[in-house]
């Protein structure tokens, strides 16, 4: 495997585990919100992400390489525990979620657009913008819950 393609590789691994850390954190919440609604959609947000999680994995053994078997990343489990916390004190704890999701956003947005700038390979490029594309539109959306959350 070329340098290129291992360093395409770790990318894609830390894209995995980024995935990975919103679909663990979106299912934990389903059951912590009181909102049947929020719930639902926390559980499409998770499958969103447990999808390019899939998509990922499937390109990383396509190049080669070894997907990373890691359950979640240490920033990930802390931001969880945060929101946990969070969740706990406020008087809205939905909208404790729904911030710390917010948040979660944000760096995939981060992450994905670092990917997009930093991959060598077309095909990996064309991947990384797709999936940019889509974590846009589930940011917007839970940008929206946080603003028509707010008290």
């Amino acid at each position: 495997m070329d340098e290129n393609t291992k360093s395409d590789v770790e990318i894609l691994n830390d894209l995995s585990l980024i995935c990975k850390d919103g679909e663990k954190f979106y299912n934990e919440t389903v059951s912590k919100v009181e909102n049947p609604a929020l719930a639902a959609v926390f559980t499409d947000m998770a499958t969103i992400r447990e999808k390019f999680q899939i998509d990922i994995n499937t390109l990383i053994l396509s190049m080669g390489g070894e997907p990373n078997d890691k359950d979640c990343s240490l920033t990930g489990t802390f931001h969880q525990k945060y929101a946990d916390l969070r969740a706990m004190i406020s008087s809205d704890s939905d909208h404790a979620y729904i911030s710390q999701l917010e948040e979660l956003e944000d760096r995939t947005l981060d992450e994905f657009q670092e990917a997009l700038d930093n991959v060598k390979s077309l095909k990996i490029k064309e991947f990384v913008q797709i999936a940019l594309l889509k974590f846009k539109k589930t940011h917007d959306e839970m940008k929206a819950l946080q603003l028509a959350t707010a008290s």
